[in-house]
């Protein structure tokens, strides 16, 4: 006999771009009786929700080469402040973005919206980031109800496995909060969609005297992910290491403003910013 495929309580964890569409697609299939989505942030969007105030952390570890940072640590509106930063009201958990001030995205909307949901008529071809943002706050509506706002999921593990062969598993949550902390919770469910992306801890490779440099002068290593406007560098001198997608556009918004010259440290010629003649991709292949 084959084995039995029942699922009738379905979790998703994350309500970035991918748990939202899932959750919107479950639920479009009226077969389940309940689908949980779980989310750490205060709204949906994933690295999408873009946190202004976000700058590099005091014990950013230098280097940093190890993806196994634990769970996110929010940071806390300070008690009393009621700024308008995307909705916000004090006592909001605020968890870092990679996004920062001028980012637009690097590839058209059309090749990276729904298919069932368009874009805005008046969305540029390249969005900013507030347009995505908004684009998928709007996208999720339809399934915000199924969403567990400023929850994390600490672990997930095999609850059993039945005779037909259905497995189940277990699945331990937590309100994120800052003064009174609740006891975490265990459920059960029939299936787990994994959406909580890979990107969110900084790669800080080890290079011969950074963590002597870093030592020496706290805070003048930084990341892409803390990086904000170009006026945080204002007459600098500045080194950026990388020039990928987001190398080279910080490098192009950090040259307005620091010291001359911007010193871009690479590997290899990016194809962003030369001519990938037919003879260029040949020898790369061959490499």
């Amino acid at each position: 006999m084959g084995r039995k495929f029942s699922v009738k309580n379905v979790c998703i964890v994350g309500a970035g771009p991918s748990g939202v569409a899932a959750a919107k697609y479950l639920l479009a299939e009226k077969a389940f009786e309940r689908i949980d989505v779980y989310e750490q942030r205060s709204r949906v969007g994933g690295v999408w929700d873009y946190s202004p105030e976000q700058k590099t952390p005091d014990d950013l570890p230098v280097p940093s080469v190890t993806p196994h940072a634990g769970l996110a640590k929010p940071k806390w509106l300070q008690s009393g402040t009621r700024k308008a930063l995307g909705g916000r009201v004090e006592e909001d958990s605020l968890f870092l973005s990679p996004l920062y001030d001028r980012l637009e995205t690097n590839i058209p909307r059309t090749l990276m919206g729904y298919s069932d949901f368009d874009w805005p008529e008046d969305s540029q071809l390249f969005p900013k980031h507030e347009t995505v943002t908004k684009y998928l706050e709007d996208y999720a509506a339809d399934v915000k109800h199924l969403i567990h706002f400023n929850t994390q999921v600490l672990d997930i593990s095999l609850a059993a496995t039945k005779e037909d062969g259905q497995e189940t598993w277990s699945v331990k949550t937590q309100k994120v909060q800052h003064k009174m902390i609740e006891d975490a919770k265990v459920q059960t469910y029939d299936a787990v969609v994994v959406a909580n992306g890979h990107f969110a801890v900084p790669f800080i490779p080890q290079i011969k005297g950074m963590k002597e440099w870093a030592e020496k002068y706290p805070g003048a290593i930084s990341h892409s992910m803390y990086y904000q406007k170009p006026e945080d560098y204002k007459d600098l001198k500045t080194v950026i290491v990388g020039n990928g997608a987001s190398g080279i556009d910080i490098a192009m918004q950090v040259m307005t403003a620091c010291r001359h010259p911007l010193i871009q440290s690479q590997k290899s010629e990016s194809f962003l910013l030369s001519d990938p003649s037919p003879k260029k991709l040949e020898t790369d292949r061959n490499r």
